[in-house]
């Protein structure tokens, strides 16, 4: 069984509107939201996360998939790809 600390990257403040608060009722530690890859990577290094859920599109150089990449590679932690108008792709 899977930890229950999820990291929150994403842009698109309608999105975490909703995701965030759903996530904390089901008993989940959400570590961000943050908007940049650099501050999604930063925050791993920091809190040992389960599961990421990733926008597509950040603010700044790198996008969603280089972080997925990046989590998976160095710490293990699977990604979730959140694309702006599809439902979620796992990565």
């Amino acid at each position: 069984m899977w930890g229950r600390t999820i990291l929150v990257a994403h842009t698109d403040p309608s999105y975490l509107e909703k995701i965030v608060p759903r996530l904390v009722e089901r008993g989940f530690h959400v570590v961000g939201p943050v908007s940049t890859a650099r501050m999604a990577l930063a925050l791993a290094t920091l809190t040992p996360v389960s599961l990421a859920l990733v926008g597509e599109k950040l603010a700044g150089v790198r996008d969603g998939r280089a972080v997925a990449r990046a989590l998976r590679s160095a710490w293990g932690v699977p990604s979730i790809l959140v694309r702006d108008s599809a439902a979620p792709a796992p990565c």
